[in-house]
C-alpha cells in the first residue's frame, strides 16, 4: 500500500479517519492536519499521551459508539462526525473502527473527498465489511487491494487481512 500512497500523497491535505492509533501517528507526519474520530476512551487516551509525547497535535473528537452491534442511532453519530466539516475538504478518509459503523462511515465519507485523494477502508474483505467495499467499489471504481499479515491481540497469532484503497478521479 505504500507505493500508493508515495505516489499519490499530497502533503497539504487535510485527512480524516474513523479510528485512531498508528495511523493517527503516521498522518500527523505526512499530512497538514489530521482528524481523527475514536469510539473508544481508554485507547482515546492512549492515542492522545502517544500524539504529546510525539508532540504532534491533530484534531481529535471522542465519539463513543453505545452499542455498535444493535444500536444505529449509535453508528450514525459516529459516523455523521465527518459532517460537521465541509464538503470536499479530505484529501484522505480512512475507514476503521468499530465494525457495524464502516458502512454508514462509507456513506458519509463520499462527498468529503477531494478529487484525486484517496479512500482507505481497513479490513475490506472481512464480512462485517464487503457491504461498505461493495459501495465505494460502485462509487469510486477501481480499488487496490493489499493483503497480508497483521498480528492480532492474541500472542504469536497472525491474521490475513486486506486493506483496499480508492483513487478518486
Amino acid at each position: 500500500a505504500l507505493p500508493i500512497f508515495e505516489r499519490n500523497l499530497n502533503h497539504v491535505w487535510t485527512a480524516f479517519e474513523w479510528g485512531s492509533g498508528g495511523s493517527t501517528i503516521w498522518f500527523s507526519q505526512m499530512f497538514f492536519h489530521v482528524i481523527s474520530v475514536e469510539s473508544d476512551a481508554g485507547w482515546y487516551e492512549d492515542v492522545g499521551k502517544a500524539l504529546d509525547e510525539a508532540d504532534l497535535r491533530p484534531t481529535r473528537h471522542l465519539s463513543p459508539v453505545v452499542d455498535y452491534t444493535e444500536d444505529m442511532p449509535a453508528n450514525e453519530a459516529y459516523a455523521a462526525v465527518i459532517e460537521e466539516y465541509p464538503d470536499w475538504q479530505f484529501g484522505l478518509i480512512l475507514i476503521d473502527g468499530p465494525e457495524r459503523s464502516r458502512l454508514a462511515c462509507a456513506h458519509h465519507a463520499l462527498g468529503h473527498m477531494l478529487p484525486g485523494g484517496l479512500m482507505v477502508l481497513d479490513n475490506a474483505g472481512s464480512t462485517p465489511h464487503l457491504a461498505a467495499a461493495a459501495l465505494l467499489d460502485k462509487t469510486l471504481g477501481h480499488r487496490n487491494s493489499f493483503i497480508g499479515p497483521v498480528y492480532s491481540e492474541v500472542p504469536e497469532t497472525q491474521c490475513i487481512v486486506e486493506t483496499a484503497i480508492w483513487h478518486m478521479v
